[in-house]
Parts: C-alpha cells; sequence; structure tokens
C-alpha cells in the first residue's frame, strides 16, 4: 500500500521516484532488520538511488526488490549489489511497457469514453474514469507487487526475455 500511495510522494530531479521507492520498502526493511540499524540504513539508502518506472505495473519492481532484500537479510553471501542492479535493469522495459499499455492505450480509451458521458457539464464521465481506472489499476499493482515477490530473480529472467518483449511490442501495435 505504502508504493501505491506514496510512489510519487516525493518526486524530484535528483531521484525522480526514489525517495517513494525507499519509504515503500521502510516497513518492510524495519522489519527485516529489527534492531540492527547498520543493516537498515544500507537497506534504505540502497533503495533510495535514482528510479523512474511507470508507476502502476512498476508495482513489480517493488516485490522484486523485496525479495531480494530478504534474501539478503537472511543470507549475508548474497552480494548487495544485486538489489540495485536489479532495479536499474527493470526500468527502462516496465517503462516501456507500462507507458505503452496503460497511459497509451487505456487512458484514452477510459477518458473518450468518459468525456463522451460528461456531455452538458455532466460529473458523471470524471466519475466514470476515476472508479473504472482504478478497479483495473489498482487490483494490477497488488497482483503484480505479489507476483515481484513471488517469484524474486525468477521475475527479471521472464521480463528480460526477448521474445516476450517482442510478443507485448507486436500486441500493442496491433
Amino acid at each position: 500500500w505504502r508504493w501505491i500511495f506514496f510512489h510519487q510522494s516525493a518526486h524530484n530531479y535528483e531521484r525522480m521516484m526514489g525517495l517513494g521507492f525507499a519509504h515503500s520498502m521502510s516497513g518492510a526493511l524495519q522489519t527485516l532488520y529489527g534492531d540492527n540499524k547498520e543493516g537498515l540504513a544500507q537497506g534504505l539508502t540502497r533503495n533510495m538511488a535514482f528510479f523512474n518506472t511507470e508507476p502502476q505495473l512498476g508495482s513489480v519492481i517493488p516485490g522484486v526488490t523485496l525479495a531480494l532484500e530478504e534474501t539478503y537479510a537472511e543470507d549475508p553471501n548474497f552480494d548487495p549489489e544485486a538489489i540495485p542492479s536489479t532495479k536499474n535493469a527493470l526500468m527502462g522495459p516496465i517503462a516501456g511497457i507500462g507507458d505503452s499499455l496503460l497511459v497509451g492505450t487505456l487512458n484514452p480509451i477510459l477518458l473518450s469514453i468518459g468525456i463522451g458521458m460528461s456531455s452538458g457539464g455532466s460529473p458523471v464521465g470524471a466519475a466514470f474514469f476515476l472508479l473504472v481506472w482504478l478497479a483495473i489499476v489498482v487490483p494490477m499493482q497488488i497482483w503484480t507487487f505479489r507476483k515481484g515477490h513471488e517469484m524474486g530473480l525468477d521475475a527479471v529472467t521472464l521480463l528480460m526475455d526477448q521474445r516476450l518483449k517482442d510478443r507485448i511490442t507486436t500486441g500493442l501495435t496491433m
């Protein structure tokens, strides 16, 4: 829920969504590191770095990151550099797919329906857009976060598969 409500809370030119990302991870990191203040500080610092993606479909990335943080907290031999590297590798592809699917396709369709319903100044169209958009996007964010957390690094392999990206691109083009 922290990701859903706060991913853009402190958007800035230096880190883009980095501070919101760190905040969304803060509760889980506090649970993982408990009284280990140094581990918590390192985890928050690791997750406060530059981050920018399409936030709705991009909710898979905090899920994957949480799985990696859990692995690192349990296994000190796990390389913590894999965490920011994975985030960086996923930002671009997820942004491209999310922007095409949601910003470039879903939003214009829902807005054109809503505009048609708003003739004469009626607020029904705005309410339609807001409610339908939320009904689609919030469950999708929850599902992608959970899938990312469940799959961990396997999600990276799946998301970076060139054949899958080609299929998605072809589908969106159609």
